[in-house]
């Protein structure tokens, strides 16, 4: 499978996860897609931008406001560049 259609799956399940309201599931298949987009189109691309807002959306759903606000923060700052 080409790397892309990879990235694209784990993202779709970590979707589908949250919005189950699987966040803990989601965390980790985000967490998975970050990387792996970071590691296919950079840190500066949109859509790794686009998971690392998410990723803030699940530590807000998760309680954690603080990592919440500093991780949607990060995705601001790529989106301004």
């Amino acid at each position: 499978m080409h790397i892309y259609g990879q990235i694209l799956i784990v993202h779709i399940l970590g979707i589908i996860e949250k919005e189950l309201g699987n966040y803990v599931k989601a965390k980790v298949l985000y967490t998975e897609s970050y990387q792996l987009y970071n590691n296919y189109l950079g840190k500066e691309h949109l859509k790794t931008a686009w998971v690392v807002a998410h990723l803030g959306i699940i530590e807000k759903e998760l309680g954690n406001f603080l990592v919440s606000e500093n991780i949607i923060y990060e995705s601001l700052k790529i989106y301004n560049k």
